[in-house]
């Protein structure tokens, strides 16, 4: 199990545990600003803030498991295992895979606004149902 931290006074620290036994080969990894993310499912993203973290890269593309974005917003993705479940691709819908989806939540906002998610999931395509529509950072 991965655990974040974050601690606020005047500055601001933030801290992980990458509760692993191996490497994966995640190394420290700099995105520059407006470098070309391509998804599988969707449109790529052109047009972001820079950001730094933990990654695995492969194909060009890092797996960040932690990120800073140069306007101070970080985020974790953290890793419980045995409770993730991965649907196949549904042919005729496009989307966001979770590691999509936390790259345009890093490189998309500052840290000064509210990230809001919207959420729009089909309970009979995804088998998910969320207790809010909304998730508020």
């Amino acid at each position: 199990m991965c655990t974040a931290a974050c601690y606020k006074t005047n500055d601001f620290y933030f801290g992980r545990t990458l509760d692993y036994e191996f490497s994966y080969g995640d190394e420290v990894t700099v995105t520059p600003r407006n470098y070309s993310f391509k998804f599988r499912h969707s449109e790529s993203l052109e047009s972001h803030f820079a950001i730094i973290g933990m990654a695995f890269v492969t194909d060009d593309y890092p797996l960040y498991y932690d990120a800073f974005n140069e306007k101070g917003l970080c985020m974790a993705g953290l890793n419980f295992v045995g409770n993730a479940v991965y649907g196949k691709p549904v042919s005729d819908c496009t989307g966001l895979g979770y590691n999509d989806m936390f790259t345009i939540v890093v490189t998309s906002f500052n840290g000064e606004a509210s990230v809001k998610l919207n959420f729009a999931l089909i309970r009979t395509v995804t088998g998910i149902t969320l207790d809010k529509e909304v998730i508020e950072f």
